[in-house]
């Protein structure tokens, strides 16, 4: 989802999904200072200050995605209703980072095989709605064909 990095969020990996594996569609997040952060403390000694600063400022950086994402999705669901199992939850560790994925993700390693396909099929709509959403606070469209924006989105003053 490359609009997350035009919104200033750092994307690592991301999965369509896959009927055959059982694996729901997600986006993976992660502050590259934060993994900078963990690097410093793969390499200072245990208990160390040195180590506990670099876990609590990989805390910190991630969580800053962390909180952006959030309120992204809060604006996204302010006005839409849908089923807890579609909804997009944020997934993760905080030093580690996060993941963006559906809430019914995993339900496709039990639901049974007749209905995976669907289910499938509405967790990436879920995610195509959320990109539509985000195209519009970055361009300033509701459209799927973006145009420049006239005015800038919320915090690209």
């Amino acid at each position: 989802m490359a609009i997350l990095r035009l919104l200033g969020l750092h994307t690592v990996s991301s999965c369509a999904g896959h009927l055959d594996r059982g694996v729901g569609p997600w986006v993976g997040l992660k502050s590259p200072r934060a993994a900078a952060d963990r690097e410093r403390m793969s390499h200072a000694a245990d208990s160390s200050p040195e180590k506990r600063r670099a876990l609590r400022l990989a805390l910190r950086h991630n969580a800053a995605e962390l909180q952006t994402l959030v309120g992204l999705l809060d604006r996204f669901y302010a006005e839409r209703a849908v089923s807890s199992a579609q909804r997009l939850i944020v997934q993760g560790f905080g030093v580690v980072g996060y993941n963006l994925s559906s809430q019914s993700a995993d339900l496709l390693r039990v639901v049974p095989r007749n209905q995976r396909r669907a289910l499938l099929a509405g967790q990436r709509g879920e995610l195509r709605a959320f990109t539509d959403f985000l195209k519009a606070e970055f361009f300033g469209t509701k459209d799927d064909a973006p145009s420049p924006a006239t005015s800038p989105a919320p915090g690209r003053e």
